[in-house]
C-alpha cells in the first residue's frame, strides 16, 4: 500500500503529471491507432476505472480528508467534467471527420436547418434548467459548508499568500525554488518565471525573515532577486 501511495505521489508531481498528460493527449489526438479512446466504450472505460481509483483512495484517511474538504468538492468534479467535454469533443470531431470522408455535410449542418422557436422551446429549456440547478445549489450550500476565512486584515498578511484555487495550480507548478542573494542562508526565496518581466532577474519574490520570527506588521521580508 505504502509503495502504491510513493507511486501516485510521484507521478502527481506537477512537472511529471504536466509531461505525462501532454504526451498521452499528443498520442491520442495524432496516432490514428489509438482513436479507439474516443469511443462510447472507451469513455465508459475510463469512467469507471476513475470512479474505482477515487473510491479506493477514499479508504486513506488522508485522502479522504483532502477529497471531501468542501472547497475541494468542486475541483473533483471539475476534473471528470473536464475529461468528459474532452472526449465528448474528439468523439464529435472524429464523427465529422468520417462523414466529410463520405461526401456527407457535418452534424451541425444538419441540425442548423432544424427551426426551434425561442418560445416555448429555448425560455421553457432554460427555465427548467434554472429552477433545478437553483436547488441543487441550495442543497449543495446548506450541506458543504463555505470556508470562510476571516475578514482581511490590511495590516496582517499571510505568509505563504497562495492564489485563489482556480490559480493555485498553476501557481504550484510555476513556482521554482531558487536562492536570492538577498535570502537568509537557512531560507530560500521563491522565483516565478510568469513574473519576469524585460529585464533579467527582476522579479519580485517572498523571503522569509532570517530570524525565525515574524513581527504583526510584517510576515515576510521582500526582496527583488
Amino acid at each position: 500500500m505504502q509503495g502504491f501511495k510513493a507511486a501516485v505521489d510521484g507521478i502527481c508531481n506537477p512537472p511529471i503529471l504536466f509531461s505525462l498528460i501532454f504526451a498521452l493527449f499528443f498520442v491520442a489526438f495524432l496516432w490514428k491507432r489509438v482513436h479507439w479512446i474516443w469511443t462510447p466504450k472507451a469513455c465508459i472505460l475510463l469512467l469507471t476505472a476513475g470512479l474505482a481509483f477515487v473510491g479506493f483512495g477514499l479508504t486513506d484517511p488522508n485522502f479522504h480528508a483532502i477529497l471531501t474538504k468542501p472547497d475541494n468538492v468542486p475541483i473533483v468534479g471539475m476534473l471528470f467534467l473536464v475529461g468528459f467535454f474532452s472526449w465528448l469533443s474528439m468523439y464529435l470531431g472524429l464523427k465529422n471527420d468520417r462523414r466529410t470522408a463520405a461526401n456527407l455535410p457535418p452534424v451541425e449542418k444538419l441540425e442548423s436547418e432544424i427551426k426551434i422557436l425561442v418560445w416555448p422551446d429555448l425560455v421553457y429549456t432554460e427555465m427548467l434548467c434554472m429552477i433545478l440547478w437553483s436547488v441543487l445549489l441550495i442543497v449543495w450550500s446548506i450541506y458543504l459548508k463555505a470556508p470562510i476565512e476571516e475578514p482581511a486584515n490590511p495590516a496582517k498578511t499571510p505568509n505563504p499568500s497562495k492564489a485563489p484555487w482556480y490559480f493555485l495550480g498553476l501557481q504550484e507548478m510555476l513556482v521554482l525554488p531558487v536562492c536570492s542573494s538577498r535570502a537568509s542562508s537557512s531560507s530560500d526565496s521563491w522565483h516565478s518565471p510568469t513574473s519576469t518581466p524585460t529585464r533579467k532577474e527582476t522579479a519580485i519574490s517572498p523571503s522569509p525573515s532570517g530570524s525565525g520570527k515574524s513581527s504583526p506588521s510584517s510576515s515576510a521580508s521582500w526582496c527583488c532577486g
